[in-house]
């Protein structure tokens, strides 16, 4: 843990601030400078996806399609979920799953339909999360807090958590708490930043290009307090906490490239000037018109699907994607026993 992350009432001053800026967004003339920059936007899209199309091999498949139909809107988490789903794929096995921080279960809807997750519960800390959940094909759900999972011991085959466990605060209990509810070999596998993400962010490299690097070790501090985020461990502190934890077989890999982080913060730009916030106006705009959403669509798949499919190098990766295994040892947990 570290960092200003830690201060809740710094990330509660910071959404307060966000909402007012995004109010603004909606009033004159930030408002219609908004929807010019939405509209330079989607032209900018168009003519990437073009070139992409002409020059690139990669192709779409089921799962970017899908992430399509969820993100046109907002095309950057299309490439953020398509890298995270390509990962998990090769490595999730059968049986009764966990998702730990479903969120409203789009990237677990999609790992169910494409890669056969079935049946997969979903656990989340908000409950309006459960209906979307629900409909995006999981089991059933529960509104619930990860460091203390309601379930009993070795109820699953596996769990998977899909960029979620760096924002809990008590890690060593998570951990624990999924070897608890996994069964003995059962496997566990997860996303999530490497160290290097935080000076890969597009804030903390402009201003180190500037030579502010005082503004940059600003901005790092800054993303873990919008973001929430608590741990950025190495791929050694990984293996050491997972077998602490009770899991073996760790298995480290990168995923992430500092180039897809760098293309993903330029469609992401909107969220450091949130008076110019377009995604909601934009949202609104293509669901009623048919041939702009189509087209929108169309961009967004052809990106998705060319800079998802990439090899990533450990060395320059800003994500891992980490798999393990439950110790086949019984051991007293730590916890009692939960129903």
């Amino acid at each position: 843990m570290k960092h200003l992350s830690e201060d809740w009432t710094a990330y509660q001053e910071y959404v307060k601030q966000s909402e007012q800026e995004m109010a603004r967004s909606r009033r004159p003339p930030w408002r219609e400078l908004s929807w010019l920059l939405a509209f330079l936007y989607c032209i900018s899209l168009g003519v990437l996806a073009a070139a992409v199309r002409v020059l690139g091999r990669a192709r779409p498949t089921a799962h970017h399609v899908r992430l399509t139909d969820a993100y046109f809107y907002v095309p950057e988490m299309a490439l953020h979920k398509a890298i995270e789903i390509e990962a998990l794929k090769k490595c999730v096995p059968r049986g009764q799953g966990l998702d730990l921080g479903c969120g409203n279960g789009i990237v677990g809807g999609i790992l169910i339909q494409t890669a056969g997750l079935d049946p997969l519960v979903g656990i989340d800390l908000y409950p309006h999360q459960g209906a979307p959940a629900l409909q995006n094909g999981y089991r059933y759900f529960i509104a619930g807090n990860i460091q203390s999972l309601p379930f009993h011991k070795a109820s699953f085959d596996y769990a998977v958590c899909i960029c979620v466990i760096e924002h809990v605060p008590q890690l060593e209990q998570v951990l624990l708490e999924v070897g608890r509810v996994v069964r003995p070999g059962g496997r566990f596998a997860f996303t999530t930043p490497s160290p290097l993400f935080r000076e890969s962010t597009l804030g903390h490299r402009f201003f180190r290009f500037l030579g502010m690097r005082k503004r940059a070790e600003e901005f790092k501090i800054l993303k873990d307090v919008q973001s929430i985020q608590y741990h950025y461990l190495s791929g050694d502190q990984w293996r050491q906490a997972l077998e602490s934890a009770g899991f073996q077989d760790v298995q480290v890999r990168g995923i992430f490239s500092r180039k897809q982080l760098l293309l993903y913060d330029l469609m992401n730009f909107q969220v450091h000037c949130l008076r110019l916030y377009f995604a909601d106006k934009l949202f609104l705009f293509l669901s009623k018109r048919s041939l702009a959403n189509r087209a929108m669509k169309w961009a967004c798949l052809v990106l998705s699907a060319h800079f998802s499919q990439v090899e990533v190098r450990d060395s320059e990766a800003t994500h891992y994607c980490i798999t393990c295994s439950r110790n086949r040892d019984e051991s007293p947990s730590p916890f009692q026993e939960t129903v």
